[in-house]
């Protein structure tokens, strides 16, 4: 998984005609320990790419386009509004855990701790966490 791939997955959501700007995207895998994901679909792919824009989180299953990871179809769009999420660090993986409290949807999904993609994706996710937090009182 290399930062390569994320910017071919960032050309093709353009190229594809996406309705809005990309923030980040990042290609992660779903949580070994996560056996119950609570999406609408079973058929987890082994990648999935996870794009940050600020109305929503898209993941999407990936699929080889020549040598280039892309985004193949739409697994589950969260509103950021309405999503909440937690980010765990560990050793050699960092987990994303988006809860979208409107659909119910969860997901958990692990990215390489030293992948430039990962950091960026979650540099997104806590720019709109950080933005809808009141200001503290000087």
């Amino acid at each position: 998984m290399s930062d390569t791939l994320t910017i071919s997955s960032q050309d093709a959501l353009i190229r594809d005609g996406f309705p809005e700007i990309v923030l980040a995207a990042g290609i992660f895998v779903p949580r070994h320990d996560n056996a119950g994901l609570r999406l609408r679909t079973t058929d987890l792919p082994e990648r999935i790419i996870v794009t940050v824009t600020d109305e929503a989180v898209y993941c999407f299953s990936s699929t080889y386009r020549g040598v280039h990871l892309v985004p193949d179809r739409l697994l589950v769009r969260m509103d950021r509004e309405t999503t909440a999420v937690q980010i765990h660090h560990g050793l050699r993986f960092r987990v994303i855990e988006l809860t979208d409290s409107n659909t119910g949807s969860e997901i958990a999904l692990e990215g390489r701790r030293m992948a430039a993609h990962t950091g960026c994706v979650i540099s997104a996710l806590r720019a709109r966490v950080l933005r809808t937090q009141p200001l503290a009182s000087v």
